[in-house]
């Protein structure tokens, strides 16, 4: 369980608090934001899974500028990522897609053995909209 037991997981994102820069990084697990912080990577945000609400999109989008999808690297995750590529393609939307191309083997950006400089490479080099394939 990745989440307290009476939060109501779909109407916030952990970390939107905290978020003080124009960059946020999505990530299904509030883990995996403290494992982007320790390898240097600020504006980390969850939503508790891959099920990404309405209500979270609107409220990332009202506080960031960019936003990162970096959902796990898994067939769930990929595809809940083209939907959102698709869903948002013509928005005029600063959204980029988290590049796991160097990690193929890595679930998430959490996976034991993803480096410091693995994460930083994933997100640095996050693909566009219009060039995002997963």
């Amino acid at each position: 369980c990745n989440k307290p037991v009476r939060l109501a997981k779909g109407h916030i994102l952990f970390g939107i608090e905290t978020l003080n820069g124009s960059t946020a990084v999505l990530v299904e697990s509030p883990l995996d934001c403290l494992r982007l912080l320790t390898a240097g990577i600020g504006g980390g945000v969850s939503s508790f899974g891959v099920g990404v609400t309405e209500r979270q999109l609107d409220l990332l989008f009202d506080r960031a500028e960019i936003v990162i999808f970096a959902l796990d690297n898994d067939e769930v995750g990929l595809a809940k990522m083209w939907e959102l590529r698709q869903r948002y393609l013509k928005s005029g939307k600063r959204i980029k897609f988290a590049d796991y191309s160097h990690i193929p083997w890595a679930k998430d950006l959490g996976t034991e053995g993803v480096t410091d400089k693995d994460i930083q490479k994933a997100i640095l080099r996050a693909k566009s909209l219009l060039n995002y394939r997963p």
